[in-house]
């Protein structure tokens, strides 16, 4: 099978069930929406970013790390180093979720910012954002494309929707703390799925392989892809947040709607790049120059062509999609619109990001990023307060455009690859 069949039909198995987890996740969030009301819709997305960008810094960058070492393991046939790389990932992450509690906890204590419960439960959420990223890619990289996202993508909304059925049904009244709690006690149950699964795939590998060496390999690569995670998150969080800061809880629930909505555009790109990663992974190890070529333009192409066609759709429906979170979010069509020019930014550099983190350059990857984060800020902090929530999608499109325009630069220059939709030749790199 070619290598661009490949890609599309697992592409294809990936975009599925993403729509499939839209279908169930949508209803979920306007439930949640709906139940809350702005205020506290707005103070549960605060406390949800919080913990989506705790949950990267659990992580460690284990799921980029999972995404190379698993995929050359399994390739190699070496479960021994495969086995000692799970569990290491594992126990690093929970020691450092402990330690990550104990500080927000003495935090807290000094200056009470967060209802204690509503804290409690954006602290499971954390870890088991952190734990589902890792079993994820473990799982993507022994090609479970389907399984890789079913816990997270379906399960997870299915059982937010039952929680929250469940409450209105006995007239339960549910505020920030009860939502988080519901989403934590939904993620809790998809991670321990997930991690069942991952485990008897990894005790499927025969014990080959040696250990020496291996652990300076994943830490050499872990600790910049894990300040490279959490500030990449940070660039997802920071408009919520700032808006919290300088406007109020009700502007960022008017900035969460829309970027909620325009996260439809990537659907396809998210797909794609998600299965593509593995095969760099491998591609690069095994010296395919060609072949890591011909991954990266196929996958550059294939996210512009869905975005595009997404993103052109949004601009049609979008105003009338937003009327289902509430009667408020009307105003937030021009936020959807400046969001959806940096969906098409993105999609046109394709795999950008996991060209540079996968190929050893993760160093590089993690400058150019903490430099956007900076600009971006920057901008935000003149913006927002004029502009509001339309501010915020500003310097959101303007730091995701300039973090893929540079990465897709860097990646021809060193790799000698045009990782854009455009994908012309390019001479080897002196």
């Amino acid at each position: 099978m070619s290598e661009v069949r490949t890609l599309v039909n697992r592409s294809s198995v990936s975009l599925v069930v993403r729509v499939l987890g839209l279908a169930l996740s949508f209803p979920a969030t306007i439930l949640l929406s709906r139940s809350l009301g702005i205020d506290e819709f707005g103070a549960y997305s605060i406390a949800f970013s919080y913990a989506s960008i705790a949950a990267i810094a659990v992580r460690l960058g284990f799921d980029n790390t999972a995404t190379k070492f698993v995929a050359i393991y399994r390739q190699n046939s070496a479960g021994r180093p495969l086995r000692a790389f799970f569990r290491y990932s594992v126990r690093t992450m929970l020691a450092g979720w402990a330690s990550l509690c104990l500080a927000a906890m003495a935090w807290l204590a000094v200056s009470p910012t967060m209802p204690l419960l509503l804290a409690s439960g954006a602290a499971f959420v954390a870890i088991s954002l952190a734990l589902i990223g890792v079993l994820s890619a473990v799982l993507r990289s022994f090609d479970h494309i389907f399984e890789s996202q079913f816990y997270e993508q379906l399960l997870r909304p299915l059982l937010i929707i039952a929680l929250l059925g469940g409450a209105c049904l006995v007239g339960a009244k549910v505020d920030a703390a009860a939502g988080m709690l519901f989403t934590a006690a939904s993620l809790a149950a998809a991670t321990l799925l997930a991690f069942w699964r991952s485990t008897r795939l990894i005790s499927s590998v025969p014990a080959n392989g040696e250990l020496e060496g291996q652990r300076a390999l994943w830490f050499r690569m872990g600790w910049v892809v894990a300040i490279m995670s959490v500030v990449l998150e940070t660039l997802n969080q920071i408009e919520v947040i700032l808006l919290g800061a300088l406007a109020s809880p009700a502007a960022s629930a008017l900035f969460a709607a829309p970027q909620r909505l325009s996260s439809l555009a990537a659907l396809g790109m998210t797909a794609i790049v998600t299965v593509t990663g593995p095969r760099i992974a491998a591609a690069f190890h095994s010296g395919d120059k060609e072949g890591l070529a011909k991954i990266a333009q196929v996958s550059a192409r294939l996210c512009f062509g869905s975005t595009l066609a997404l993103a052109a759709g949004l601009l049609l429906v979008g105003p009338w999609l937003l009327q289902l979170w509430g009667k408020e979010f009307t105003a937030s069509a021009p936020v959807l619109n400046v969001l959806l020019i940096g969906a098409l930014a993105n999609a046109a550099t394709g795999s950008a990001g996991y060209l540079t983190i996968l190929t050893g350059h993760e160093r590089a990857a993690l400058g150019i990023l903490l430099v956007t984060l900076v600009l971006t800020v920057a901008l935000e902090l003149v913006l927002i307060p004029q502009f509001g929530a339309v501010g915020a999608a500003s310097g959101a499109a303007f730091g995701l455009t300039l973090w893929n325009v540079v990465m897709a630069l860097y990646v021809r220059r060193k790799l000698g690859i045009d990782c854009t939709v455009i994908g012309r030749p390019v001479a080897s790199p002196v």
